[in-house]
């Protein structure tokens, strides 16, 4: 049979060029596809960053003590700033506080954001698929800072001095807001570890040498000493100062170990030796006290050291003392700069204190009055005691100097140092697990926490 040659060309030509057609249909419908997904991604980051921004100013009036209202309308605005207002072109900008969901559901320290926006496709129809919903989440509110040793002197030398030929190690950052040339030293032989070291002068002497170089290590970036860094301003200046009442005790004197407790009311028990230590009780103590030789138990809460005369002993431990206190805060004060006196931890003294887990003080270990004029802050707030120091909390003195001899082979969580100068001696292990705590550090920052 002959075949018609003329009609099978037609036939073939005809379904080339059905199939170029519905080839070219695919491909076309696939850079559809592919535009309308690149979009709705573009769209996603876009109302994450909005999302994120819109959180983080929600969480700073948080911060700043505003009403719900005013943390919804600052979260919005900034939702608008960044190109999403809510009801507007189908976006819906919903604000909890608190959170609904996830991690930080129902607590009350944090601010959620949710952007939601309903987008018409182009290409994606062809698929049945008219709107697509993007959807963007964010919860802004306090977490730790990453830094937990700063010197607060904005023009001394030597405003951090390390010394004493052993190895310092900081498992968080430390800075030093002295613009001096030689802010930051160590001598001695010591080594200096620790994530970060911001100082806002130098790290050198006066013959031009860096105080710090091979013997100190940064672990993170940029592995460097930072110099010419901002000034960071207290961390700690937004907690609240517990306020000083009248005199539960005045002018104990020196509690000295196997002597008879003072009779006062209330009562301090105990005649300070290991069988039978001296307990007291937390409250305001005019002109202060000393402990010699003696073994002390400290019940938890606040102790208010208040100088109220030239007669004042403020806080002193001495001797062969073995004191301990959990869940305590000791606030330095006194009626007049001048009758202002510090901190003294020293001799072979055992001294384990741990700050308070919970509350308005919570991390504050000891604290000094912030307020007070007059005070010559050349003095020094002295913690030693080689092996036998344990403090768990903040060390908070930006008034002061801070002088801290470690040594100690037993390493509380966390040990937070914020002063006017900061002086250590010896070995020394700073931690930051502040996991003890029910709000983390003491030291916040605002920020994304989901």
């Amino acid at each position: 049979m002959k075949t018609n040659s003329s009609f099978i060309g037609k036939r073939q030509r005809g379904s080339i060029a059905i199939l170029g057609t519905v080839t070219m249909t695919a491909l076309f419908g696939m850079l559809g596809l592919g535009f309308d997904a690149g979009y709705l991604y573009h769209l996603k980051r876009t109302a994450q960053l909005a999302a994120d921004a819109a959180a983080r100013a929600g969480a700073l009036e948080l911060q700043n003590g505003s009403n719900k209202d005013t943390i919804t309308d600052q979260a919005k605005a900034e939702a608008a700033t960044n190109g999403f207002t809510n009801g507007a072109n189908g976006v819906t900008v919903t604000v909890n506080k608190p959170p609904i969901g996830g991690s930080w559901d129902g607590n009350d320290n944090a601010v959620q954001v949710i952007i939601n926006q309903a987008v018409s496709t182009s290409f994606m129809q062809i698929l049945g698929v008219a709107n697509s919903q993007v959807t963007a989440r964010a919860v802004g509110g306090k977490q730790s800072g990453g830094n937990c040793v700063y010197a607060l002197n904005p023009a001394k030398n030597q405003s951090i001095t390390i010394s004493g030929g052993a190895a310092v190690n900081v498992s968080c950052g430390v800075v030093d807001d002295s613009s001096a040339s030689q802010a930051f030293s160590l001598t001695g032989g010591s080594t200096f570890t620790a994530t970060g070291l911001n100082v806002v002068g130098n790290v050198q002497d006066s013959s031009g040498a860096d105080l710090c170089g091979a013997n100190c290590t940064i672990t993170n970036s940029p592995n460097h000493p930072l110099t010419g860094a901002a000034y960071e301003s207290d961390p700690l200046a937004s907690i609240a100062q517990p306020s000083v009442g009248a005199c539960t005790y005045s002018d104990l004197g020196t509690l000295t170990g196997g002597s008879a407790a003072p009779a006062v009311t209330p009562p301090i028990t105990g005649n300070g030796t290991a069988a039978n230590p001296f307990v007291l009780n937390p409250g305001t103590y005019c002109n202060g006290f000393q402990l010699s030789s003696a073994y002390a138990t400290f019940n938890s809460g606040t102790y208010i050291i208040n100088g109220t005369s030239g007669s004042n002993k403020g806080f002193a431990v001495s001797g062969t003392s073995n004191v301990a206190g959990t869940g305590v805060t000791f606030f330095m004060t006194a009626t007049s700069g001048s009758n202002y006196k510090q901190v003294a931890v020293s001799g072979t003294s055992t001294t384990n204190f741990t700050a308070p887990s919970s509350g308005s003080l919570a991390g504050m270990l000891f604290f000094q009055d912030r307020t007070l004029t007059g005070v010559n802050n050349n003095t020094q707030e002295s913690f030693s005691g080689g092996s036998q120091l344990i403090l768990q909390g903040a060390l908070y003195f930006p008034l002061d100097n801070i002088t801290f001899s470690g040594g100690t082979t037993a390493h509380p969580d966390y040990l937070i140092m914020v002063a006017d100068t900061v002086s250590i001696n010896g070995a020394s292990s700073i931690n930051n697990d502040y996991s003890a705590l029910d709000k983390g550090s003491p030291i916040q920052i605002t920020g994304i926490i989901e």
